[in-house]
């Protein structure tokens, strides 16, 4: 009876033993923590092409930019240009031909300006005959009452007289030459006041380039 209680016993405890082996799970092997993180499939896997960033300007490109934009300073080795003077060109004489030198002239009073005018030769006995002189001219800008074909003269008419002074300045021109008298150069305008038989005078002195 002993024996079969004892066989009992022993029975019951093996399957007990049984019973706790089964219900813990066995140890699983642990896993590196580099290989567990894996990057999406899509990063590993892409093939799209980044996109290119914006490419700088050459330095070239730069330096021809920033030229452009400021002024270019003067060469070392340019002298310094003077200022650009009043200038007249063209034929002169009297009535309309005289008005706008003479209003030049008076406009520009104690001022240099440069002239390249010239007036015809002509016959003493024509009515549109400019009287000269070695250092002299004179021009009738505005008349009235002068009949056609008579000459102007103080009697009618109004104009200016011209004094010249060359000054031995080689730039100064003041000649005839095939048939006119040219007067050229750079000139300060002296207007003198008063009037003289109908005429204003003036005075134009030659000065040099500088």
């Amino acid at each position: 009876m002993k024996f079969l209680l004892l066989l009992g016993m022993a029975i019951a405890i093996s399957s007990c033993q049984q019973n706790i082996s089964v219900s813990i799970p066995p140890a699983s092997t642990p896993t590196s923590s580099t290989t567990a993180a894996q990057p999406p499939a899509t990063l590993a896997t892409s093939s799209a092409s980044p996109t290119p960033a914006a490419t700088p300007p050459a330095p070239e490109a730069v330096t021809a930019q920033s030229s452009a934009s400021q002024p270019t300073p003067p060469s070392p080795n340019q002298a310094a240009r003077p200022p650009e003077q009043p200038t007249f060109a063209g034929e002169i004489g009297h009535d309309d031909l005289g008005t706008a030198f003479s209003d030049f002239l008076f406009d520009h009073d104690g001022q240099i300006v440069y002239l390249d005018v010239y007036f015809s030769d002509r016959p003493d006995d024509e009515p549109a005959k400019v009287f000269y002189g070695e250092d002299w001219f004179t021009l009738w800008t505005e008349c009235q009452g002068l009949s056609a074909g008579e000459a102007p003269s103080a009697n009618y008419c109004t104009g200016i007289s011209i004094n010249i002074q060359l000054n031995d300045q080689p730039g100064a021109i003041w000649g005839y030459n095939q048939g006119f008298q040219y007067l050229k150069g750079r000139w300060l305008v002296t207007v003198h006041p008063g009037m003289h038989q109908g005429q204003l005078s003036l005075s134009l002195d030659a000065v040099g380039a500088n």
